[in-house]
Parts: structure tokens; sequence; C-alpha cells
């Protein structure tokens, strides 16, 4: 995993304020989700903000579209 990863994920963590993980799972899920990014915007779907988990469960569909496309286009 590159470095600017690292330190988004690092943005997901739960002392972080609300808006830095909101922003956070957004940026991943315009990024595309793999490995690790992908557990992470997972585990968001549990996070205590509300905004936070809506934002994950968009990312983790924009994952899931981009995983399926890549799949069907062999």
């Amino acid at each position: 995993m590159d470095v600017p990863l690292r330190k988004i994920l690092g943005l997901l963590d739960a002392g972080q304020p609300a808006e830095v993980r909101r922003a956070a799972v957004t940026v991943l899920g315009e990024l595309g989700l793999r490995g690790d990014a992908h557990d992470a915007v997972l585990a968001d779907l549990a996070d205590d903000d509300a905004e936070v988990r809506l934002r994950a469960i968009a990312a983790a569909g924009k994952g899931y579209g981009a995983h399926r496309h890549h799949r069907h286009a062999r």
C-alpha cells in the first residue's frame, strides 16, 4: 500500500472528527476500493456518525459497481 492511501486510511480512525472521517471515506470511494481500503469502508458502515455510514454505503456501491464492471469486461 502506498503512503497516501495509508494516510487516508488513518483519517478514518474513530478519534478523528466526523468531518474528517466523512471526507476520507468519500475519497476512498472515488479512488476505488481494493484490499485495506475496501475493508476500511466496510468497517465504516458501523461508524457512530450517520453521514459517515451513508458515505461508506455510497463508496461501497461504487467499489462494487467498478469491480463488477471489471469482471464483465474480460
